[in-house]
């Protein structure tokens, strides 16, 4: 088989991969389920560089789309990473994003050995390559540190103090909360369209703080109202 023809199959078998990974998610009607099948699909491209033996997507040919879905997979990670870690302090899931983008490096390096010597990735490749799982390692390491933590917050009581809508990528609605916690000011929050057009502004919020799962506090809404305190750190 030629290039262009392995070329051809490895984009097939990735995007029916994506599409068995959507009907999950969409299965599962959840968040963490959705970015969980978004964040498999640089291994589906680690799987099929090991069964093939050839890693097509590095060196793609005018019009080829096997690399578009690795690139749509980080952009859509990256936008949830964004919008809803909602980090305490950015910089405690440095560590964990530096684990998980080396594991998904160290996984596409350990395909490429099985690449015939004449067609491995060169150096400069590879090393575009760990940039690109290194974003990948932030991106997932940040939102499955919300999304994937069970533990109860450290929760504090706040009040809308301003509503607004993001058009910038897509339509996002935020509600802006008061001072509230341990000196935490003008934090924001991502609603959906239903708690956004029935609150109004000055009404109560409860507001928390999670552990997260990698160890990395998040600040988010509590929906139980009676949890709050007025207690500080």
């Amino acid at each position: 088989m030629d290039t262009q023809e392995t070329s051809k199959s490895s984009t097939v078998w990735i995007i029916s991969g994506l599409l068995l990974i959507a009907l999950v998610a969409v299965g599962f009607n959840s968040q963490a389920a959705l970015f969980t099948g978004v964040a498999l699909i640089p291994w589906c491209y680690v799987v099929e560089s090991f069964r093939s033996g050839r890693m097509a997507f590095l060196r793609p040919k005018s019009k080829d789309p096997v690399l578009l879905p690795l690139v749509a997979a980080l952009f859509f990670l990256g936008i949830g990473a964004n919008v809803l870690s909602d980090l305490l302090h950015p910089g405690d899931i440095l560590l964990p994003a530096a684990i998980v983008g080396i594991l998904l490096w160290l996984a596409f390096y350990v395909a490429s050995t099985r690449v015939v010597v004449a067609d491995r990735p060169k150096l400069g490749e590879m090393l575009a390559l760990g940039v690109l799982c290194l974003i990948y390692g932030g991106s997932t390491a940040a939102l499955f540190n919300r999304l994937l933590d069970y533990h109860s917050p450290q929760a504090y009581p706040s009040q809308v103090t301003q509503k607004y809508v993001d058009d910038h990528r897509g339509t996002s609605y935020y509600l802006k909360v008061g001072d509230w916690g341990p000196g935490i000011h003008g934090d924001r929050i991502w609603v959906d369209y239903d708690q956004y057009n029935r609150t109004k502004i000055g009404d109560p919020l409860c507001m928390g703080i999670y552990p997260g799962l990698f160890g990395a506090r998040w600040t988010g809404q509590v929906a139980d109202q009676t949890q709050c305190t007025t207690s500080s750190e």
